[in-house]
């Protein structure tokens, strides 16, 4: 073969080399954004499973059950000091569910629609502590400033 030739051939495997790499980061670039999309959706179903333990955990107790009803409806009567813990680790354990609802979406991990949903029960039961600040009050300790302020912020609209 002439020299010539050798070049020819030389850049047209090349090109068709730079055109595998093309195809091969394409490829992959789709199935990271197939990856991510499963990750949400795995996230999500994490989320809602872990509520529904933290519903059942209350459902399952009639301490509990009682309690939340109470609360729920408004009318809190003079509680035992041990019914006042149950009654705040059954927020701590539902404002927590949702503060790491919160930091997913800022992550990017938790999607617009997912968002939506768990952001209608958040100012949903920051509304309930308006006639239970001491609760809301002793929550704020546990939680961190950047989501109990966003909650203050956008629940309060």
């Amino acid at each position: 073969m002439n020299e010539q030739k050798l070049r020819y051939w030389a850049l047209v495997a090349e090109i068709i080399s730079g055109a595998g790499v093309l195809i091969t980061l394409i490829v992959l670039l789709m199935e990271v954004r197939e990856n991510t999309q499963i990750t949400r959706i795995s996230y999500y179903q994490q989320e809602l499973a872990a509520l529904s333990d933290w519903r059942n955990d209350i459902i399952s107790d009639p301490i509990q059950t009682r309690l939340f009803t109470e609360y729920q409806s408004g009318d809190v009567p003079d509680i035992t000091s041990e019914d006042g813990v149950r009654l705040r680790f059954i927020f701590l354990n539902l404002w927590t569910k949702y503060e790491s609802a919160y930091y997913s979406r800022e992550a990017g991990i938790l999607g617009d629609n997912e968002w939506e949903r768990m952001n209608r029960s958040i100012c949903s039961g920051y509304s309930t502590f308006e006639a239970f600040p001491q609760y809301w009050e002793r929550l704020l300790i546990r939680l961190t400033s950047d989501f109990t302020d966003y909650v203050v912020e956008y629940c309060s609209e």
